[in-house]
């Protein structure tokens, strides 16, 4: 009704400014009114044109010498000799830039397609030798265990039962596929990740597939999933933040996984005067992973306490399973990580079968993270 009632009003308005004259134009034409004999008389103009009248220009008989004579014919013809030539110089450097353009689009095509696109070598290994359960069962002695979420020992367990699992972590997760204990495929993890930055960072395997852990989990079907963050960003991240992010990763990790088990599993232990002293303590580990084990009872999930078996008697990293800076492992320690992994089971998953790892070769040896930034 309001456009209606503008319309309307603005046509009364016209109407009135038009009999009174007073609208655009009626000035202009108040102006060239001519008074005569107290009448006003508006002059005409008349013009006609024939086009009967034109000729076609004989080219053959323009006197060129006169015309040249002309200061304006000169000018003109420079004029034109000018624009013509900026529109053909424009024309060039404009197809010039859209060649170049599509040149280097091309080159960061390829440049591009070379760093998303991996030689991927892939290789079937089989794990070598028994499970060490004597050393499993010394660190069993020592350990009070205080938990139902606490997964218990169970001496026979077998290499099959990693067919059945997924693991998300950091550069720790990292060193397990690139040291061939666990499947290109069957990890998501990146060097450096803090658990903060988990759910908006998009992860790349070895094989070149990359995903979210979201979609990582949904397109998954292990029965066990275990998560591996916590080491890094201790030294940055506030305690209560550190606690509620990590919080809401696995309770969205439970939401993205409904039909698997959920194993939070220990921060493993480091050396406090290594490469990154400051940056992370066994102080701060051991309460973080209290913190974890109280989470995993909350949530109705699994803890694994597999730094049991990697302390020493100081509560530091063993000094055999250290890779050099404190914190990273070397690949002999992995071998024990797997071992315990495997002899701590979730109840009722099954162990059947041989584990053989699909290893990927990676971009860049596992090594090279040791001298690399992790927290």
């Amino acid at each position: 009704m309001t456009e209606k009632r503008k319309k309307n009003g603005s046509k009364r308005l016209t109407i009135e400014r038009r009999k009174n004259g007073n609208f655009r134009g009626a000035e202009n034409r108040q102006k060239k009114t001519v008074l005569t004999n107290d009448k006003k008389t508006v002059p005409s103009f008349k013009f006609k044109f024939d086009v009967t009248s034109l000729k076609k220009p004989d080219l053959k008989n323009i006197d060129i010498k006169a015309l040249l004579k002309r200061p304006k014919t000169i000018i003109a013809i420079i004029a034109v000799v000018i624009i013509t030539g900026s529109v053909c110089v424009h024309g060039i450097l404009v197809k010039n830039r859209e060649t170049s353009v599509t040149d280097e689009a091309d080159k960061t095509e390829e440049v591009s397609s070379e760093k998303t696109t991996p030689t991927v070598t892939e290789e079937k290994v089989s794990y070598e030798g028994a499970v060490d359960n004597e050393l499993i069962e010394n660190a069993e002695k020592d350990k009070e265990v205080t938990s139902e979420a606490i997964l218990a020992y169970v001496k026979d367990g077998g290499y099959g039962y990693l067919n059945n699992c997924a693991f998300l972590g950091d550069s720790r997760t990292v060193g397990m596929v690139n040291y061939k204990y666990i499947s290109d495929e069957d990890a998501l993890a990146k060097v450096g990740v803090a658990h903060t930055d988990v759910e908006r960072i998009t992860f790349s395997q070895n094989s070149g597939k990359t995903y979210t852990v979201k979609q990582f989990l949904e397109s998954d079907d292990s029965d066990v999933v275990y998560v591996c963050y916590g080491v890094n960003g201790m030294d940055s991240i506030p305690e209560d933040k550190y606690k509620e992010s990590y919080t809401t990763l696995v309770d969205d990790i439970i939401s993205w996984a409904p039909d698997s088990n959920i194993v939070l599993m220990a921060i493993w232990p480091v050396d406090d005067d290594g490469t990154y002293k400051g940056k992370v303590k066994n102080e701060w580990i051991d309460k973080y992973n209290a913190f974890l084990l109280s989470l995993a009872e909350e949530k109705g999930i699994y803890y694994l306490d597999v730094d049991t078996v990697l302390k020493d008697e100081n509560g530091s990293i063993k000094e055999e399973f250290d890779g050099g800076d404190g914190l990273h492992y070397r690949s002999d320690a992995y071998k024990v990580i797997i071992d315990y992994i495997i002899t701590h089971p979730v109840p009722g998953v099954s162990d059947d079968g041989e584990y053989k790892v699909n290893y990927v070769k990676p971009s860049k040896e596992y090594t090279d993270i040791i001298s690399g930034s992790e927290t």
